[in-house]
């Protein structure tokens, strides 16, 4: 009897130790900003504002390869409707690895934009030929002549 209550104590333990742990890793991920992080090595582009100056066309609105591949220049498709007139002065194209911010580029664009027009663009993003096998963070954020937000896309993917 004294065996079987010390396994059940044991397991009791190991069993509050796994919970612990969970606890522990999901604070880190929170802290890390990693908590929308995705498995999947595929591309899904989200539009995260209040859709206000523009709407993004999911049919134009993409990366090419996907999945992406090191060594391979990343293009990303952008495409939607302006609902607002707007001068869009430059895109920023931000990446975050292990919840810190890796890369901060600016896309000259320099151009007036039109309620009702379509609009598309390309970003290329020359990928390293070696990276760490994790989770990538994509921010994608049209600005206007004062850093002001036009709209922005998201994505994570798992190289």
């Amino acid at each position: 009897m004294k065996t079987f209550a010390a396994a059940l104590l044991a397991t009791a333990t190991a069993f509050q130790m796994k919970e612990k742990v969970n606890v522990v890793k999901s604070k880190l991920a929170s802290l890390l900003h990693l908590e929308n992080e995705v498995a999947s090595n595929s591309m899904v582009i989200s539009q995260t504002d209040a859709m206000i100056n523009f709407i993004m066309d999911p049919s134009q609105t993409f990366g090419n390869p996907d999945p992406v591949t090191p060594g391979v220049t990343e293009t990303f498709y952008i495409g939607g409707i302006w609902l607002a007139p707007a001068h869009l002065q430059n895109m920023n194209f931000k990446c975050h690895m292990f919840g810190a911010l890796v890369y901060n580029e600016n896309t000259l664009i320099d151009a007036d934009m039109e309620a009702g027009s379509f609009w598309t663009t390309t970003i290329p993003f020359d990928v390293p030929s070696v990276t760490p096998h994790t989770n990538y963070n994509i921010d994608v954020a049209a600005l206007d002549a004062s850093d002001n937000e036009l709209f922005h896309l998201v994505t994570s993917f798992k190289m």
